[in-house]
């Protein structure tokens, strides 16, 4: 998991949460290391993320998620599989 940000000084007027799933996984410095979910983070610094980061924080200490979420077909099958996970 990866998690990239951006703010007010990069043009950013409202605050956004997206999320890349790559099965495959994407390189970035480490060879021997790839990552399969990438947050990006949106934020203007008017509201606080710190519970919004502590919640995607969790989801990467959830043994074997990454992975189940790497199986989901669709994006609504992503969402479904965050959902439960948030209410287990």
């Amino acid at each position: 998991m990866a998690l990239v940000h951006a703010g007010k000084e990069y043009g950013v007027n409202k605050d956004g949460l997206s999320l890349l799933v790559s099965g495959e996984g994407i390189v970035f410095f480490d060879p021997g290391k790839k990552v399969h979910l990438l947050f990006c983070l949106a934020s203007t610094g008017e509201q606080d993320n710190l519970k919004l980061l502590q919640q995607i924080v969790r989801l990467g200490q959830i043994e074997g998620l990454v992975q189940e979420i790497c199986r989901q077909k669709t994006p609504g099958d992503v969402r479904h599989q965050l959902a439960i996970t948030e209410t287990e």
